[in-house]
């Protein structure tokens, strides 16, 4: 933990009013002494100067995103009913799935 009478700034949540923070790192980096420091820097400045001069970067488009979170909520409702799922899945076949999760004592 760090306690100081000089407001602390960080990247995530900028407040000016901070005097205490608790060290640590998030996955882009911290910054100190005015840079970005931290162990995805480079890939972080990288992507950052790519998106700013307007050239393709080597993350998913939201097509790509959407489908990859679709494919893994049918892992997750296959995996739930113990069988294979057909794809692409829908909004009415998340809701047959069955919940297994904590039961109440007693």
């Amino acid at each position: 933990m760090l306690a100081t009478t000089k407001a602390q700034g960080e990247g995530y949540a900028p407040d000016a009013a901070r005097r205490v923070d608790f060290l640590g790192s998030y996955p882009p980096g911290d910054m100190a002494l005015g840079e970005l420091r931290g162990p995805m820097r480079e890939e972080t400045e990288q992507w950052l100067n790519r998106v700013s001069l307007g050239l393709p970067t080597q993350h998913a488009t939201a097509a790509e995103a959407h489908n990859r979170l679709m494919l893994t909520k049918a892992f997750d409702l296959s995996a739930r009913l113990k069988r294979a799922v057909p794809l692409p899945i829908s909004a009415q076949d998340e809701q047959e799935r069955p919940r297994g999760g904590l039961r109440a004592a007693g």
